[in-house]
């Protein structure tokens, strides 16, 4: 099998796996629960934050393939905490960019809008305030 099928095969896998996170968390009733009274939310795809979960599994999982593959040839155990320091840090990276793809919510009504934040209180202006709201595709300027 050369190196073109395995290649399709591993994208195979991680979209597979992104599909069944879909499937079982994705229908966004989380998200729902959450909006203001009165208010609606304008949410991204769930299909962005579970490619960032499953890439950050996927990071986890070879760093353990790693760990496996370094201890059975005898390898040294500096190694072993250099690649996981690596790879954990790279699953981090992707879990905290699945984390911003959840919190960048826009909740909007007919007072004021509210612009979620990754870390603290969401911002909260009012429509008087905004001078200009341009939307182009998926993105909002205010």
């Amino acid at each position: 099998m050369g190196t073109r099928m395995q290649n399709r095969l591993y994208v195979l896998g991680i979209m597979l796996i992104a599909y069944v996170l879909f499937a079982f968390f994705g229908n966004n009733k989380r998200e729902e629960k959450n909006v203001p009274v009165g208010m609606k939310l304008l949410a991204r795809q769930p299909v962005q934050r579970y490619l960032m979960y499953v890439a950050g599994c996927s990071m986890i999982i070879f760093n353990v393939v790693v760990i496996v593959t370094v201890i059975l040839y005898g390898g040294e155990i500096f190694v072993i905490v250099v690649s996981s320091i690596v790879f954990l840090g790279c699953a981090g990276l992707f879990f905290l960019c699945g984390r911003y793809c959840y919190t960048s919510h826009i909740f909007f009504g007919d007072e004021r809008i509210m612009i979620g934040q990754m870390f603290g209180k969401p911002d909260i202006l009012l429509w008087e305030e905004i001078g200009k709201v341009e939307m182009k595709k998926n993105r909002i300027r205010i």
